[in-house]
């Protein structure tokens, strides 16, 4: 049997160097068909003039040449320089990235679209294709202000990623938020990587709570595709944030709002809770939100009131329902302190036999909260103690679970924008709910 052996030898020879051949197939027996070098060509030459590697086979450069003109509107513009790289999207058709001075498009070969490459200048509008993920409910539809992104505890950290479809630089940020459980600490992340977020671009942010408007926070600027924030705190401990609208992110959970406007001082926007007016009128003075707030004088016994059987259905302060846990928030200034005795802020029953809850501000200037386990007496209270200054705009949020006892008072300075003092916890009394009626303010 005879045997074939197959050597290819490679020779250059130029007057200027005298190259030695290099091997570049393999030394076997037999016939080889489609053979790939194990040494390329470029090993064999130093220098490559006019000329490329394409798949291991040497091919000669085919040069260049003009292929487009870029307008800029009806204007030819002979002299403008213009560069295109010819590109392969998912393995289908080449397209063409077209760069001039002041231009980046692609150009689709196939449809002939030209799409506009370049990064977006001034504000991004988001809304729900940008969702990413989230904890808490309702992230999707909290950017397109359908509902409330919210959180029942803030333990783990809530959290909303965006993803911007691309690479984009991002400079700044807006938010906003105006409910009872508004975000009072944020941080904003920016990141290619959906697990490697580095440090925040922004640290506690805290001025996206208590506005209509959008609040703009100049962040360090970062190229990034996804945008990450996280609520490290809120005016309580559950949050409520990016629902629709105006004023409000509404949590789905809330049975009653009362903006106090001029002209409908008595009405719910929320459900049908209206209450009845004793005096009270309307103040459109330093507003917190909307166009005007409810001014109630002690003196003059200014309240609002509903009765137990006017409240809507699961309403947690209505005789005979099941659900006993709630959280009621509500914005305070006061016009004068420890004058005539406490202020009442919220009172459901006050005879023999009817008491359940009544939430004031003391003669220490405290905000408290009394609770009657049977009716008959205020047999358990508890108080937030930093005291209410005169003049001063303050939201005071209460919340209690009646599965343990587990209740919370926290207070906002609006002034200082930060929290007043200290929050008051602890566990107390399973609360008794009677048929009275709820009452807003003193009624003597």
């Amino acid at each position: 049997m005879k045997r074939f052996i197959f050597i290819l030898l490679l020779c250059t020879v130029v007057k200027a160097q005298d190259y030695q051949p290099f091997l570049i197939a393999p030394f076997r027996t037999g016939k080889s068909i489609g053979m790939e070098p194990w040494q390329s060509p470029q090993d064999a030459f130093p220098v490559l003039i006019n000329a490329r590697v394409n798949k291991g086979v040497l091919e000669k450069r085919g040069g260049y040449q003009l292929f487009a003109t870029m307008r800029h509107g009806a204007v030819e513009q002979s002299a403008t320089t213009i560069m295109g790289i010819k590109t392969y999207m998912n393995n289908a058709m080449p397209q063409l990235i077209i760069f001039d001075t002041t231009n980046v498009n692609r150009y689709n070969v196939a449809t002939g679209d030209m799409v506009d490459l370049r990064p977006v200048s001034g504000a991004l509008g988001i809304d729900d294709t940008f969702y990413q993920a989230s904890n808490g409910t309702s992230g999707f539809e909290a950017l397109n202000g359908d509902a409330a992104w919210a959180a029942s505890s803030l333990t783990p950290t809530p959290y909303l990623i965006m993803d911007l479809d691309q690479k984009q630089t991002v400079i700044s940020v807006s938010g906003r938020s105006n409910s009872a459980t508004d975000p009072t600490s944020v941080d904003i992340y920016v990141s290619d990587s959906l697990t490697d977020w580095g440090s925040p671009v922004s640290s506690g942010v805290s001025t996206w709570q208590d506005t209509d408007d959008f609040v703009v926070i100049d962040t360090t600027d970062k190229d990034g595709r996804y945008v990450k924030v996280e609520v490290n705190t809120t005016e309580s401990t559950t949050m409520s944030w990016g629902g629709s609208a105006a004023p409000y992110t509404v949590d789905a959970n809330c049975m009653a709002i009362y903006n106090m406007e001029s002209g409908a001082l008595t009405t719910d926007s929320k459900g049908t809770n209206t209450l009845t007016n004793s005096g009270v009128t309307a103040d459109v003075t330093g507003e917190p939100q909307g166009s005007a707030w409810g001014l109630f004088v002690r003196s003059e016994s200014d309240y609002m009131t509903i009765a137990d059987t006017d409240l809507d259905t699961d309403y947690p302060l209505k005789d005979g329902e099941v659900q006993k846990s709630w959280t009621i928030a509500f914005w305070v200034e006061l016009n004068t302190v420890d004058v005539i005795g406490v202020h009442t802020l919220l009172r459901k029953g006050n005879g023999a036999s009817d008491k359940s809850i009544n939430m004031v501000v003391n003669t220490n200037n405290y905000v408290q909260v009394f609770l009657s386990s049977d009716g008959t007496e205020w047999d358990n209270n508890f108080s937030h103690n930093t005291a209410l200054e005169v003049d001063v705009l303050y939201k005071v949020t209460i919340t209690y679970d009646d599965t343990n006892g587990a209740y919370r008072i926290r207070i906002w300075d609006d002034d200082a924008s930060a929290i007043h003092g200290t929050d008051a916890t602890g566990i107390t009394i399973s609360t008794f709910i009677s048929d009275a009626a709820v009452t807003l303010g003193y009624s003597g």
